[in-house]
């Protein structure tokens, strides 16, 4: 490839880099573009690569530190040593969190580590991809652990229920108990007066018998 080839590239690359990211390279001037030699060219494109490389958010290293305590924090759970919350233990962490400043400072963002946008990009996506997984795992866990104490909460209600219908069960056979020895009594004083009446009766019979007796008869009985 010619030498006139390569600035034209490098030209057309300067100007899509200065229509896609206008704020980062304001200070970049390419109304004269087409004036330019191939020094110029050159020099205002590794000029844009440097801009661009130490721009932006400067959030790189800590979303990678945290996405890799992530990995470790998931892996551990399949181990005999699991560490819950090294995550958050971490980053909330504040000699951690000074130290990954200065790891900012020192490093850039990841156009400075990663040079290649290739790179990035495959950089990036597999880490988000890592912490979506992540984020899901632990949405399924609380979900799971949800679901378990509703189903406790739905066992514990329905044995509180069942116990409270056996109580009242219980309560209900206690009265129908009662109703049958007040039912046996009631039958009971009712067999007493039967008999009462009864004896009474005998002797009413008894007490007009004798009275139709004639004196005769008894002086007659009484002299045997």
């Amino acid at each position: 490839m010619s030498e006139t080839s390569k600035d034209l590239q490098l030209l057309v690359k300067i100007n899509k880099y200065k229509q896609c990211f206008p704020e980062e390279l304001k200070s970049i001037n390419t109304d004269d573009s087409n004036d330019w030699d191939s020094s110029k060219i050159q020099q205002t494109y590794v000029q844009i690569r440097t801009l661009l490389h130490n721009g932006g958010s400067g959030n790189f290293i800590p979303f990678i530190y945290g996405r890799s305590l992530n990995i470790i924090e998931s892996l551990s759970m399949h181990t005999s040593y699991p560490m819950n919350g090294l995550t958050q233990e971490c980053m909330t962490n504040p000699e951690i969190r000074r130290a990954l400043v200065e790891v900012s400072i020192e490093h850039g963002n990841i156009s400075s580590l990663i040079e290649d946008p290739m790179h990035r990009l495959l950089m990036l996506t597999i880490f988000s991809a890592v912490g979506k997984v992540s984020q899901q795992r632990a949405e399924l866990e609380e979900n799971s652990e949800n679901e378990d104490e509703n189903d406790e909460e739905r066992e514990n209600k329905g044995e509180d229920e069942n116990n409270e219908e056996n109580e009242n069960n219980e309560e209900n056979e206690n009265e129908n108990d009662e109703r049958e020895e007040e039912n046996e009594d009631e039958n009971e004083n009712k067999e007493k007066d039967e008999d009462e009446n009864e004896e009474l009766g005998e002797n009413s019979m008894i007490i007009k018998k004798n009275e139709m007796v004639s004196p005769n008869t008894i002086k007659k009985y009484a002299h045997l």
